[in-house]
């Protein structure tokens, strides 16, 4: 725990109130003349809001020169606030970055220079502890462009604490979003060892001692020719329709019957999740013989009959048992894996590998939108191992699947901590212990 708790102590705020224009210099920005190369092959960081993903920003995807700076924008040192006050992200997202080295900026942001009696790191934290209440500033232009008017926010009081207590606050908020963002590196790490353990497991396999067979160039003679390429002796480049038993198109209901009934996974919902695993989609009132017919059962597989990119299509994910029940709607389509031949979700991730993804686009048809027909679909070569090898290879992709799960929540447990000490700590409901009241 970042703070002993002893040093906390549940108490109502008595911070004297300032307005956000007495505690910082405000300052515009601006674009250079694009019709000047010249100005854009600099080494100066130059912000604007796509940059503005993280609170601690030290660099940018645009860069100036100096004279660039000077012709058309402003540069701030290390320590400025950038908050965006322009743009439709203010539709639902109010940015909030703190500069970790001298930047320009552009005209949808404002740069804060905090006063001698503001810590700067604290009113970062500030704003985005009260980012709902900024958005509550938000209006709209003539041109339909969102907006937030300064002489709202310079109005805006904020309850400052001393000087030590706003660095003490911070240090705190700062040891829990190191710690958030820690989390962060090994659940991408893991998202990494998983690729590339899938990539051996589905090309390599496991052999008869649990172990992964050597790559085809270091031992020839344990592989053999496939339309897939090369794969291991004993396994089968099976097409898609010979080990499943059956497919349905999904079930259409009218928009009038959404918003009850029963839970249904639609197509975007394929691209925003991996299985089907008891997640909520959306809800339509189903008949009994729509039940009967559009329920899926554990093993199941769910692909996208259409896509708006040519990645996307055919997007398959599988149905874990806490996602039986499940309905599946219009532009998607039920597989029925064969359990002699193969393991459902042994099959959605084969049906993701390089060589057969390449079998599939290579065969698309597009029109409105991009698809692939689905007897080409069937027609799709997949490598086929034997069973036990199937569950073998899932096993031990749940098993680092569930240690990403667990690092997931573990990151949402300390956001959910962060949040609500941060309201407490930002307010004064909850003061610290600093060095001047000990």
């Amino acid at each position: 725990m970042p703070e002993n708790p002893t040093s906390l102590q549940r108490e109502a705020g008595s911070w004297p109130t300032h307005t956000l224009g007495d505690v910082a210099q405000w300052l515009s920005g601006g674009t250079p003349s694009k019709s000047n190369p010249g100005y854009w092959s600099g080494a100066l960081p130059w912000a604007s809001p796509k940059d503005m993903k993280v609170l601690h920003l030290g660099d940018t995807v645009d860069h100036i020169t100096e004279s660039a700076a000077i012709a058309g924008s402003r540069t701030v040192p290390s320590g400025a606030i950038f908050l965006v006050v322009r743009g439709m992200i203010l539709a639902h997202t109010f940015p909030v970055s703190l500069a970790t080295r001298r930047m320009a900026f552009n005209q949808d942001i404002k740069a804060l220079l905090p006063e001698r009696t503001t810590d700067g790191p604290f009113l970062a934290h500030w704003f985005v502890g009260h980012a709902g209440r900024m958005l509550g500033l938000v209006t709209e232009s003539t041109h339909g462009t969102k907006r937030i008017d300064l002489r709202d926010l310079v109005s805006y009081p904020i309850d400052l604490p001393p000087l030590p207590e706003q660095r003490r606050i911070t240090a705190i908020l700062d040891t829990l979003d190191e710690a958030i963002r820690r989390t962060e590196q090994v659940i991408e790490k893991l998202k990494e060892v998983k690729r590339g353990l899938l990539h051996d497991l589905l090309t390599r396999g496991i052999d008869d001692n649990g172990e992964l067979r050597p790559p085809p160039d270091e031992a020839p003679h344990l592989y053999k020719d496939s339309p897939l390429g090369r794969i291991p002796k004993g396994w089968e480049a099976a097409q898609l329709g010979d080990v499943v038993t059956d497919h349905k198109a999904g079930v259409y209901k009218h928009r009038d019957l959404y918003g009850g009934g029963t839970n249904i996974v639609g197509v975007g919902d394929l691209f925003r999740h991996d299985t089907i695993h008891g997640q909520t989609f959306r809800l339509a009132r189903l008949t009994p013989a729509e039940q009967r017919q559009f329920l899926l059962l554990a093993g199941d597989l769910v692909y996208a009959e259409s896509s708006l990119v040519l990645d996307g299509i055919a997007k398959t994910i599988a149905v874990e048992p806490e996602g039986e029940g499940t309905a599946f709607a219009w532009h998607t389509r039920r597989l029925r894996p064969n359990p002699s031949r193969v393991d459902g979700e042994y099959l959605a991730q084969a049906l993701a590998t390089t060589a057969v993804r390449r079998h599939v686009i290579q065969r698309a048809t597009q029109t409105a939108l991009t698809g692939i027909p689905v007897a080409e679909y069937l027609g799709t070569p997949v490598p086929i191992p034997t069973l036990a090898e199937q569950h073998e290879m899932v096993v031990r992709l749940r098993n680092l699947e569930g240690r990403v799960d667990s690092e997931r929540e573990a990151q949402k447990k300390l956001r959910t901590l962060k949040n609500g000490l941060a309201d407490d700590l930002l307010t004064g409901h909850v003061r610290v212990a600093t060095e001047e009241k000990q």
